[in-house]
């Protein structure tokens, strides 16, 4: 990721693009109960809490981005989009 800081020009080349997404997927690790969760919230949109027992982890999810929480109109929930790729190979 730091090879972006040394970029004189836009736009960055592909390779440094990758580099940077494959070090932030790198720092998000998923545990397998977290991969099927996030793609219950991923078709739903919801928070998918199946009990406030849960509370705690879907915290967890939020604060580490994991999961995104947008608001216009309705609050609605969705997965960072550089996880998906995870999400989808379970």
């Amino acid at each position: 990721m730091t090879e972006a800081l040394y970029q004189q020009a836009l736009p960055l080349p592909d390779s440094v693009i990758d580099s940077a997404e494959s070090a932030l997927r790198n720092d998000m690790p998923l545990a397998r109960d977290d991969k099927e969760w996030l793609k219950k919230i991923q078709n739903s949109h919801d928070r998918e809490l199946e009990s406030l027992d849960r509370l705690p982890d879907f915290a967890r999810l939020t604060e580490g981005k994991y999961i995104l929480n947008y608001r216009n109109g309705d609050d609605w929930y969705d997965v960072h989009p550089l996880l998906r790729a995870a999400i989808a190979s379970e």
